[in-house]
């Protein structure tokens, strides 16, 4: 490791004389140096100044940087100096009971036998560029060794060689965490621990919590870049990520520098904050144990432990009830631990409400268990219990948009035949990004028609010209709305098209003899046209809904933009089919005037054969549809008469590329059809944004297409807070609805609800809803792309579980021909978005995959109605399963 510092070149065997010195100060500003530690080391036995910041011109000026305060531009190593009061031994015990380590330790050329002076060198593992962080370590480091000379405060200091080095190590490094503990120790057995800390924190401009300096840590690869506010610092050091929280701004404090004032005591905030101790109760120390070599080391005491092996064990017992006297037992064990200043780290890691840190970060043999994240998940994970095992701190919006906008032109300027899957949550820009973007060529397809409106004005706006797809207006003729409903409903597509069409045309008629259109007319055209374009290929940009995608088939477009997941709007198609259907299609075969004798023959074969394959197949077993071959316009003329009388899309179910589960009457079938490769052709380029998309269902469908962009969790203008005790099922509702709605009615009050939709059809649940005032504004399964919530504060209440089928279909659209020992659920301890919790779920991991997929889209579509990523409004969620970027409540999680 290399150090940048300022480094005299020339050498000097005593101490330089006045004259010397000031011809030093107007030479060392020359001479910056990148150096080891071992060439510092040796440089200084030579007599060679240095000065261990570097220096840069004052921001905004030009000229050369002077050796003064105001040019002071990094720091990695800090200097004391000892001219009396303390020896080198006893400066080294001091510092085994800070638990720091200097890096050198060099006498001066004025020490003596009788008269020690020496100066100490501390350095951090990377340098700092704050100058209120320099000047919180410079300070600490003062104030815990107070016979240091006073003058070591100037950050422009130089320090002058010496004649030999007393102590080196290479290794040591000073931790900033460890160095601010060490100092509040001190100071507590000082006496006069609150005065003295609070004056520390005045003096250097940092804020404080719960009566300590206000500096957190965590993980690197945890946490974004620092937050963009001025009164945040943030430290990099390893796999460590120190922030340090100020009261005042850098350009502020460095004014006062300038100014060339003494420096101020800092008008600071001192933040109380609900101390989050005793977290966990009942916690299993046997079985951790049992489980971890290194709590066994600290129990038993048969290896010393290091202080950074100490302190991680500290953080997860914190977090624990009971785990100040097991980390007091575990001090004990050895008498060369010190007990005392253990147990005041430990309380002032629950002052600071320390999460556990990562063992990887602390322990030894984190590379050999099998454990996840932290100590504490050696033990298992209990029946009734959620736990965090991961954390993150959230992006910065201003982050995630720059993410977003450059995941997206990658994407739109890649090789054709690729599907994008961008991962973003709602409310970050998604539409913005893509009706503000270069659209020639391009198909844009959004999930309602509602939105399609909303994107539709916005194009307009921008001066886009495209194809409108909008929806199909029911027709005035009730003959035709009825025949193109009946084919519609079966499948029989192309004849309720040409129905259509024929409308069409009479009202073209009309308007071409100049008479009077219907509103119904004047939509039907436009809506014709719209299909007319796509179809002689015109249209150079389109916009349609998720469900015309399958169907749109043009070669002049070459991107496809997807707002929101299509897995279950596009890629597979549900539905139910109905056995007596089938048998009275037959008997309407058998008795149709509007076929010939052969055409009869043939067609009711054809359907027989069908009817026996429904009757042989297996119940609650997932079967695909077999191999059939129909003329479809022959089914239209049997359908024509007796349309009124048959629910089923017979044709649709009837594909090859279709799967459904017999019920156990056998006389309905769930289906689902997968038309994966009809929307995602390979002759187009496809950009999928959405905040529920699950990377392993796209990475299954599409194998080497795929393209996957995960932007992450963002910080949140609002909050979103979740209660996890009672997931509120429908199957638990259904148990005692009078006490469920009683409960969810006292946590959320008047809120605009999101609920199942039994509550606004079902007689009962109305009711209750009425009668506890439950203010039932919307459901699963009718939420995306609705804004009508936008910066209101809302409730989510519910688990939304879906049928077991659901799940099998769609693990066999994409390849996965579950068996009976797959459709089983059962509890079984589970882990997602950070958390580890007890969940009824599948075993094969693509079914369970689907189910928490389903699960968490509802609730996250729900949640997002809310856009409290930009608004200043609250969601309450009641479900036991853990949303990303909802805060617990029953685990104290502070939003």
């Amino acid at each position: 490791m290399n150090i940048r510092l300022m480094l005299d070149t020339e050498k000097f065997t005593a101490k330089p004389t006045k004259d010397q010195a000031g011809k030093i100060v107007n030479r060392i500003t020359q001479h910056q140096a990148s150096v080891t530690l071992e060439l510092l080391a040796q440089a200084i036995t030579e007599g060679r100044t240095h000065t261990p910041a570097t220096f840069q011109p004052p921001y905004g000026t030009y000229g050369a940087a002077r050796k003064n305060n105001e040019c002071w531009s990094s720091q990695q190593i800090f200097e004391l100096d000892f001219d009396e009061g303390l020896s080198v031994q006893q400066f080294m015990l001091l510092c085994n009971e800070y638990s720091i380590q200097p890096s050198i330790v060099y006498h001066t050329f004025s020490s003596s036998p009788e008269q020690e002076k020496f100066r100490v060198i501390f350095t951090l593992e990377q340098p700092v560029t704050d100058y209120r962080t320099r000047g919180v370590i410079q300070i600490a480091l003062m104030r815990l060794f107070p016979q240091c000379d006073s003058v070591c405060s100037d950050a422009a200091r130089h320090f002058y060689g010496g004649p030999d080095i007393v102590v080196f190590n290479n290794e040591a490094r000073l931790d900033i965490q460890t160095l601010i503990q060490g100092y509040c120790f001190a100071e507590d057995n000082n006496g006069n621990a609150t005065r003295n800390i609070r004056s520390f924190c005045q003096q250097t401009g940092l804020n404080m919590v719960n009566g300590l300096p206000a500096i957190a840590f965590g993980p690197t690869e945890k946490m974004t870049e620092t937050p963009p506010t001025l009164l945040l610092y943030n430290y990099r050091a390893g796999d460590k990520n120190v922030i340090l929280e100020f009261s005042v701004s850098e350009a502020e404090m460095r004014s006062s520098v300038k100014t060339g004032k003494r420096q101020p005591k800092y008008n600071i905030e001192q933040i109380k904050t609900k101390v989050r101790t005793n977290v966990r109760r009942r916690f299993d120390f046997d079985s951790l144990y049992e489980r971890c070599p290194l709590y066994q080391e600290l129990l038993d005491g048969n290896r010393r432990l290091s202080h950074p092996e100490r302190f991680g064990i500290t953080t997860n017992l914190v977090n624990v009830e009971g785990g100040e006297s097991r980390f007091a037992q575990g001090l004990s064990s050895r008498e060369d631990y010190h007990i005392e200043k253990g147990l005041y780290e430990f309380r002032y890691a629950a002052r600071q409400g320390y999460s556990p840190m990562a063992c990887e970060s602390f322990c030894p043999y984190s590379g050999t268990c099998s454990h996840k994240n932290v100590m504490l998940q050696q033990t298992d994970c209990k029946r009734c219990e959620t736990r965090r095992v991961s954390t993150s701190l959230d992006k910065s919006l201003e982050d995630a948009e720059f993410e977003l906008m450059d995941a997206f032109e990658k994407a739109k300027t890649s090789e054709t035949g690729l599907v994008h899957v961008i991962k973003a949550p709602t409310g970050i820009g998604k539409t913005k990004l893509y009706t503000e973007c270069d659209l020639e060529n391009t198909m844009i397809v959004v999930p309602t028609h509602k939105l399609r409106e909303e994107v539709a004005q916005k194009l307009l706006e921008n001066g886009v010209k495209f194809c409108n797809v909008i929806e199909r207006p029911q027709l005035d003729d009730q003959e035709k709305e009825r025949l193109i409903q009946s084919y519609t409903k079966i499948g029989a597509y192309h004849e309720a098209g040409k129905v259509f069409q024929g409308y069409v045309f009479q009202a073209k008629l009309m308007q071409g003899k100049r008479q009077p259109l219907s509103a119904c007319q004047q939509q039907a055209i436009l809506y014709q046209e719209a299909v007319d374009q796509i179809h002689n290929g015109t249209a150079q940009t389109i916009l349609c809904t998720h469900d015309r995608l399958p169907y749109i088939r043009t070669k002049n477009i070459s991107t496809v933009i997807v707002d929101e997941d299509i897995m279950r709007t596009a890629v597979m198609k549900s539905g139910r089919a109905y056995m007596n259907d089938f048998q009275h299609f037959l008997s309407y075969i058998l008795i149709s005037n509007e076929l010939t004798s052969t055409q009869k023959t043939t067609l009711s074969q054809q359907f027989q054969a069908v009817i026996k394959d429904l009757e042989n197949a297996t119940p609650h077993r997932v079967t695909p549809v077999g191999t059939y071959s129909f003329d479809t316009k022959l089914i239209a003329k049997v359908i024509k008469n007796h349309s009124d009388s048959l629910q089923s899309n017979m044709l649709e179910f009837l594909q090859s590329n279709c799967n459904f589960i017999k019920s156990a009457d056998g006389k309905s079938f769930d289906y689902r059809v997968k038309r994966a490769d009809t929307v995602f052709s390979k002759d187009k380029n496809f950009i999928v944004l959405s905040a529920t998309c699950s990377e392993y269902l796209y990475s299954v469908l599409l194998k080497e297409r795929l393209r996957f962009h995960d932007i992450g969790i963002v910080e949140h203008k609002g909050k979103i807070e979740q209660y996890i005790k009672n997931g509120y099922s429908r199957a638990s509702i259904k148990k005692n609805p009078e006490k469920a709605f009683a409960e969810i009615s006292e946590k959320v009050g008047s809120l605009p609800t999101f609920f199942y939709k039994g509550a606004t059809v079902t007689e009962e649940y109305v009711k209750l809803a009425q009668k506890y005032n439950i203010n039932v504004v919307g459901y699963f399964g009718n939420t995306a792309g609705y804004d009508g919530f936008k910066g209101q504060d809302i409730a989510v209440v519910g688990t939304p579980h879906v049928t077991n089928n659901e799940y099998l279909l769609t693990a066999a659209c994409l390849g996965y021909m579950a068996g009976l020992s797959d459709q089983t659920a059962q509890y079984r301890l589970t882990e997602r978005n950070g958390y580890e919790f007890w969940f009824n779920t599948f075993e094969n991991e693509l079914i369970r995959e689907i189910q928490l997929w389903e699960i968490e889209t509802e609730l996250i579509q729900a949640v997002g109605r809310a856009r409290a990523i930009r608004e200043n409004c609250s969601v309450l969620i009641l479900s036991n399963y853990p949303i990303p970027g909802a805060r617990i409540k029953e685990l104290g999680e502070e939003v």
